[in-house]
C-alpha cells in the first residue's frame, strides 16, 4: 500500500547542509606596473590592519603579489613602495579582487658628488729643487747615533733545578759565551758589532732575506729606530725625489726607489717651514 508523507517532512529530509563546500576564500591578489604598463619588480607591498602590519610581499619580475585569507583577516589598507617611484596607498581594501596598481615615477635627486684624485707617486722625475729642500732638512739632524754601537761579551749559564745546598753556586763548565748588542750601528760588517741598516739596504734593498722558512724576509724599521735612513746620504742615491705639493708653508717630497732588481719603497716626506721633518 502506498504510504503518504507530508511534503514538508520530505523536503527537510532531502535538503542537507552544504556549508563550506563552496565557501569563498578571502584573499587579495594583483599586479604592480609602471606608467608604461611594464611590471615592476622589487616593490614592497605591505598589508595593514588598523593598528599593525599583518603581511609583506616583495614582487618579482612579473610584478604579481598575493595575500592569503589568514593574512587578509582584518585588513584595512595596503601600501606600495619602491625606490624611484612615488608610494601608493590604498585606504580601502577589497577582498577577492585582482588589483592593478600603477606607480608613477618619482625622480630622485642626487646631491653633487666631487671626486678628488691624488697625483700618482711613482714613477716620478728626480727634481733638483726637491734635493735642495731635502738637504736643508738633513742638516737639522745628526746621524751620529746611527754610527755608534756597544756590544758586551759575557758568559751565561742556567739550571732549572738544583739542590738547596747549591743555590747561588755556579758550575763554570755550564757557562756559554753570549754576545749582547745594543742600539747603535756600524757601517761595516764586524764580528760583535751591529751593522747599520744602510749597509743592509745598500746590499739587499728594502727587505732582507732570513734563514728561516717563515718569515723569509725582514723589513727595516724605517718608521721607528731606523728612521735615520731618511737623512742618510744613501737615501737620495736609492730614491728619486720630486716635489708633489707645497701648501701652508710645508713642502711634500715624493720618493720612489730607482732600483728594479731589489725591494723598493715609495712614499712622501713632509718638510715644515723650518725645514724639520713633519712626517
Amino acid at each position: 500500500m502506498l504510504k503518504r508523507f507530508p511534503l514538508k517532512s520530505l523536503l527537510s529530509g532531502l535538503l542537507m547542509p552544504v556549508w563550506g563546500v563552496n565557501e569563498t576564500v578571502a584573499q587579495i591578489a594583483g599586479v604592480v606596473s609602471a606608467e608604461d604598463g611594464a611590471p615592476l619588480s622589487a616593490v614592497t607591498v605591505e598589508l595593514w590592519r588598523p593598528q599593525e602590519r599583518s603581511a609583506v610581499f616583495i614582487t618579482a619580475a612579473t610584478g604579481l603579489f598575493r595575500f592569503d585569507s589568514v593574512q587578509t583577516r582584518g585588513a584595512a589598507r595596503m601600501t606600495f613602495s619602491r625606490i624611484g617611484y612615488e608610494p601608493v596607498i590604498l585606504q580601502a581594501v577589497r577582498l577577492n579582487t585582482f588589483a592593478r596598481i600603477t606607480m608613477p615615477v618619482a625622480p630622485v635627486s642626487i646631491p653633487a658628488v666631487t671626486a678628488q684624485t691624488s697625483a700618482r707617486l711613482c714613477p716620478n722625475h728626480d727634481d733638483q729643487q726637491a734635493h735642495t729642500v731635502w738637504e736643508a732638512a738633513k742638516r737639522r739632524y745628526s746621524s751620529e747615533l746611527g754610527s755608534r754601537s756597544m756590544s758586551v761579551d759575557m758568559l751565561m749559564g742556567d739550571e732549572s733545578l738544583v739542590p738547596i745546598d747549591r743555590v747561588g753556586m755556579v758550575d763554570e763548565s755550564s757557562l756559554k759565551p753570549i754576545l749582547l748588542r745594543y742600539a747603535g750601528t756600524t757601517d761595516d760588517v764586524t764580528p760583535g758589532r751591529h751593522v747599520s741598516v744602510n749597509t743592509q739596504i745598500a746590499e739587499f734593498g728594502y727587505a732582507f732575506p732570513t734563514k728561516l722558512d717563515e718569515p723569509r724576509w725582514r723589513f727595516p724599521e724605517l718608521d721607528g729606530r731606523q728612521a735615520y735612513h731618511f737623512i742618510s746620504d744613501l737615501f737620495p742615491r736609492l730614491n728619486s725625489l720630486s716635489i708633489s705639493d707645497q701648501t701652508g708653508g710645508e713642502t711634500t717630497i715624493a720618493f720612489c726607489s730607482v732600483r728594479r732588481d731589489r725591494p723598493g719603497i715609495k712614499g712622501r716626506l713632509v718638510i715644515g717651514r723650518d725645514t724639520s721633518l713633519v712626517s
